[in-house]
């Protein structure tokens, strides 16, 4: 029996929910761990994650965001809004999938998108923003590629890793 030429790699992917910022700041951890360098990977993960919580679930614009961490209520505001009905069963999710020399994170909120080509390169006029510069971390840092689709709800961060 002669063998085949080549492996045949098969796909699998994990698909986790979470609802709360400390839920997605203990995924990141989680995911980062999957990873061949878990340091680059993490922050970005973070940060994508706690998007689309804050940002996409809660429905928390920009301009909101720099007026609540200014005013030392984020966090409350984060609370309260977690509570409300109309976030009460929202989730977001992350589908990790192992293929092709890839490890691909495909993160998706439930929100109604936002415009993100701002936001991937860092914005001299928001460098003194308390907050701001997540995405442009994510896609310089930690990731291979970068890509939003649709209306800005869903992201997919994408790390080489080695065959087999």
């Amino acid at each position: 029996m002669t063998a085949l030429p080549g492996k045949l790699e098969v796909a699998s992917t994990q698909v986790y929910t979470f609802k709360t910022p400390d839920e997605a700041r203990a995924l990141a951890g989680e995911l980062a761990s999957l990873c061949p360098d878990p340091e680059r990977s993490r922050i970005g993960l973070m940060e994508l994650l706690l998007n689309a919580v804050e940002h996409g679930n809660l429905a928390i614009s920009y301009a909101q965001k720099t007026e609540l961490v200014e005013t030392f209520a984020f966090q409350s505001e984060l609370e309260r809004r977690l509570q409300l009905p109309e976030h009460g069963e929202k989730r977001a999710t992350v589908s990790v999938t192992r293929t092709g020399g890839e490890l691909q994170f495909l993160i998706q909120d439930q929100g109604d998108g936002f415009d993100w080509s701002p936001y991937l390169e860092i914005d001299p006029t928001r460098v003194l923003h308390p907050h701001g510069r997540g995405i442009a971390w994510a896609k310089a840092v930690s990731f291979d590629r970068l890509e939003y689709r649709g209306r800005g709800n869903e992201v997919l961060a994408v790390i080489a890793i080695a065959a087999g």
